[in-house]
């Protein structure tokens, strides 16, 4: 077994948290997809993140970056 880490995005809303909505393999990617998903339609008040769940920009206080390990088969 490898031991690998694991990046989880949580979004902290004015209403509540969503969490589990993006995953990456590394720091960087996590950033990466934060990036896309704020600044690919900077006028949009919507954040797509997929085809049936959208987040309203303005009710996203912040988000928290949260690392943890898991071991793959090799």
């Amino acid at each position: 077994m490898k031991k690998k880490k694991q990046y989880e995005v949580t979004f902290i809303l004015n209403n509540g948290e969503i969490g589990h909505l993006i995953e990456a393999s590394s720091l960087v990617r996590a950033r990466d997809k934060i990036m896309k998903h704020f600044v690919d339609d900077l006028s949009s008040p919507v954040i797509a993140i997929s085809d049936g769940l959208v987040i309203i920009k303005q009710n996203i206080q912040y988000f928290k970056v949260h690392e943890y390990d898991f071991f793959e088969e090799v």
